[in-house]
């Protein structure tokens, strides 16, 4: 037997056992749990895998769907706006708390340490603006992306005394800081 056979045996020999340990083995007597190692051995390989088998069924639709808000009441916003600035401590660092929205999202939490609200200039920008400002070309790709994909074209600036930032919603319907100046 080769080295790669051997390999294989053992992977298809431990799938039972792997699958037994993620399923509810307490539910399972040892008789039942015979049955479905027995079956598991007995069962023949399919020579296609079965997501390539049925990818012709599958619809590609583009970008993922929203996933629900974290909380069932959380509306989700049909304009990008700022809700609210409030001065926060959290631990010995002082921050500002700025609530914001994107449409189509819930709204947003981020945190800038060590400045107050009243130092920090957030606003939305689209590209024009950013671009006038000599922000755009510190975005890199990824983010540049982001912002025209799932935000409209419009991004979240916060610009405080030391640096500035955007805030691109990411993949996981989060925001991402992006650091357009230092």
């Amino acid at each position: 037997m080769t080295r790669q056979n051997s390999l294989r045996y053992l992977a298809l020999a431990a799938l039972p056992l792997i699958v037994a340990a993620c399923s509810d083995a307490g539910a399972l007597t040892k008789d039942e749990s015979a049955k479905q190692t027995a079956s598991a051995d007995a069962a023949p390989l399919a020579e296609t895998p079965p997501d390539e088998q049925n990818s012709k069924k599958i619809k590609r639709t583009g970008s993922p769907a929203l996933p629900p808000p974290d909380r069932a009441d959380a509306p989700i916003e049909s304009e990008a706006r700022i809700v609210s600035l409030n001065d926060v401590q959290r631990g010995e660092r002082s921050a500002c708390q700025i609530n914001f929205t994107y449409p189509g999202y819930p709204a947003q939490e981020i945190l800038w340490f060590d400045e107050t609200c009243s130092a920090l200039s957030p606003s939305f920008m689209d590209r024009a603006k950013l671009e006038a400002a000599d922000r755009w070309q510190r975005i890199d790709e990824y983010g540049q992306m982001q912002i025209a994909k799932r935000t409209g074209g419009i991004v979240f600036y916060v610009e405080g005394q030391f640096t500035a930032s955007v805030f691109p919603m990411d993949y996981n319907n989060a925001p991402m800081e992006v650091t357009v100046a230092d």
